[in-house]
């Protein structure tokens, strides 16, 4: 059912837009490939933000551990 309504989503939004990148001549790309770029950037930045957070707690607890058994 969801793979249905994302196929129809997508389906709908094929409007080619163009896009054009600082200079030059603007290329069209479907409105559906935009949406899914955009959703795949917004994915990978939450998931490195989520890793470095983890990342930066776990060092700050491992130096108040340390620092307690001193």
């Amino acid at each position: 059912m969801i793979l249905f309504l994302v196929s129809v989503f997508l389906d709908q939004n094929y409007a080619p837009v163009p896009v054009k990148f600082f200079v030059g001549n603007p290329f069209h790309f479907s409105l559906s490939l935009i949406i899914i770029v955009s959703i795949f950037v917004g994915v990978l930045l939450t998931a490195l933000s989520i890793l470095s957070f983890n990342i930066v707690r776990d060092k700050l607890l491992k130096r108040k551990l340390s620092l307690k058994k001193h």
